[in-house]
C-alpha cells in the first residue's frame, strides 16, 4: 500500500537524473582540450575519468570549493588544473542542454496549487545548478536551490540544511540515487523515495518509475 504523503510540506528532489538529464561530455571535451592543451584522445580521457573523481572528491570533502578541487584535481590528473579553470567549466555547464523529466513541471504546478514547497538539493556548485533550472522553466516553482556548496550528499548535514525551516519529519526526499537519495535520507530522520525510471533498482519500499506517480498521494 503506497504511503499517504499528506503530511509532508516540504519535498526536496535531486536534480540530476531525476529532474534534468543533460550530456554533458562533447561540450566537457572540447573544453578541456582548449584549456589545458589536450588532444583529442587526451580530451576524452580526462572527461571519462572526471565523473570518477567528483565522486571521489565528495567522498573526501563535505563542501565544493573552487580551489579545492582544483588542487583535488591537479592530484589526480598529475597536472595543474587552476581554479580559472574550475570556474570555465562551471561557467560552461550553465549552459547544458537539458531534457526535462516528463512530468516535472506537471508534479509542480500540482504541488504548489496544494501549498506545497518544493527545495532541490544537488551535488556541484549552485550557479551552474540554478542556471539549468532557470533554462528548463522549473527554477519559479522552487523555494530554495541547496548545492554541494552547502553541503554535498550523503553527508547528514545536506539532509539537515535543506530543511531550512521545515521540521525534517515534514520534509520528503525524491532522487535516483539510492545511497544519496533514499538511503542516507532515511539514516537522517528524512523519509525519501526512489526515483528509478529504468526499473532497475532492487525493489524497495517506495520506489517510483515516474514523478507523476506522487500526484494524488499529498
Amino acid at each position: 500500500m503506497e504511503k499517504d504523503l499528506s503530511k509532508y510540506e516540504r519535498f526536496i528532489f535531486d536534480l540530476d537524473r531525476t529532474l534534468l538529464f543533460g550530456n554533458f561530455c562533447l561540450l566537457e571535451e572540447d573544453y578541456f582540450k582548449d584549456a589545458l592543451s589536450l588532444d583529442e584522445i587526451q580530451g576524452k580521457k580526462f572527461v571519462s575519468d572526471l565523473r570518477p573523481y567528483l565522486a571521489e572528491y565528495e567522498e573526501t570533502f563535505p563542501r565544493y570549493k573552487i580551489k579545492t578541487l582544483s588542487a583535488f584535481l591537479s592530484i589526480k590528473y598529475d597536472m595543474y588544473i587552476s581554479p580559472e579553470v574550475i570556474e570555465g567549466w562551471i561557467d560552461l555547464s550553465c549552459d547544458t542542454k537539458d531534457i526535462v523529466e516528463s512530468s516535472a513541471i506537471e508534479l509542480f504546478e500540482d504541488l504548489k496549487s496544494k501549498g506545497k514547497d518544493i527545495a532541490v538539493l544537488t551535488n556541484f556548485f549552485e550557479k551552474t545548478q540554478v542556471a539549468r533550472l532557470k533554462n528548463s522553466g522549473l527554477l519559479p516553482y522552487i523555494t530554495h536551490v541547496y548545492s554541494g556548496e552547502d553541503y554535498v550528499k550523503p553527508t547528514k548535514e545536506a539532509y539537515l540544511c535543506s530543511t531550512g525551516n521545515f521540521d525534517i519529519d515534514k520534509c520528503i526526499m525524491i532522487g535516483d540515487n539510492y545511497e544519496k537519495d533514499y538511503l542516507a535520507p532515511r539514516e537522517s530522520g528524512m523519509y525519501s523515495i526512489l526515483y528509478d525510471s529504468e526499473g532497475i533498482m532492487p525493489k524497495k519500499d517506495d520506489v517510483i518509475k515516474s514523478l507523476i506517480k506522487l500526484k494524488g498521494r499529498y
